[in-house]
């Protein structure tokens, strides 16, 4: 069947749909480390949804009608901001260059995928605790549903993301090896931060098909 998925406002790990007969479903992007390495395997596995009996629930998570975001707006602001510590940092990035054998740039770098690791941990947490001031998910009758990709352009969204933010990451630290610059290596986190969150769009806003599992 094909429903209409929306976002949980502010919260990209969350969706929820209404089927033909008025149910809404709340569907968790639950976080893994192989779905998260390989964001593409979350087409061939199983979503858990939850059945939501009360509306006011659903009112209480959606996106209000009043809010509106301006996607060109924050492409510009991006990128201005992108603008901004690049001529703060012109012709001083050679500061954070440093002479450091190669165990303590391999401890650096796993101390730094470590932290990674832990700020995704934190804000899936955030995420379900803001969801749970809603709807408790363990206290509603839960099924099992397959997604699959809207369209082509989906699939081409998702791969771009997918190898942009892996291809930086991987080279950054790769140059940090090569050079020892901490300032890239700090630049490659944020790379894998934005990586780890390519999963999210697996499912996003729109007309989608869907399957329940029986």
């Amino acid at each position: 069947m094909k429903v209409e998925i929306h976002n949980v406002f502010k919260n990209m790990r969350y969706k929820f749909f209404q089927t033909e007969d008025g149910i809404y479903y709340i569907v968790e992007i639950k976080p893994s480390f192989w779905k998260t390495l390989f964001p593409f395997l979350y087409w061939f596995f199983p979503f858990p949804v939850y059945k939501v009996e009360d509306e006011k629930t659903i009112e209480g998570i959606q996106t209000p009608e009043s809010w509106s975001f301006d996607k060109s707006s924050a492409v510009l602001a991006t990128g201005g901001v992108a603008v901004f510590i690049a001529t703060i940092f012109r012709g001083k990035i050679e500061m954070f260059k440093t002479e450091l054998p190669l165990y303590i740039k391999i401890i650096f770098l796993i101390v730094m995928i470590f932290c990674v690791f832990l700020i995704r941990l934190f804000v899936n947490k955030v995420k379900f605790h803001d969801l749970y001031k809603h709807v408790n998910l363990k206290q509603l009758e839960r099924f099992e549903i397959k997604v699959k990709p809207q369209s082509f352009k989906h699939i081409g969204q998702m791969f771009a993301s997918y190898i942009f933010f892996l291809f930086f990451s991987v080279m950054s630290y790769i140059m940090f090896f090569l050079d020892g610059n901490v300032f890239v290596l700090i630049g490659g986190a944020a790379m894998l931060i934005m990586f780890s969150l390519v999963v999210n769009i697996t499912v996003k806003e729109g007309l989608t098909k869907i399957e329940f599992i029986k």
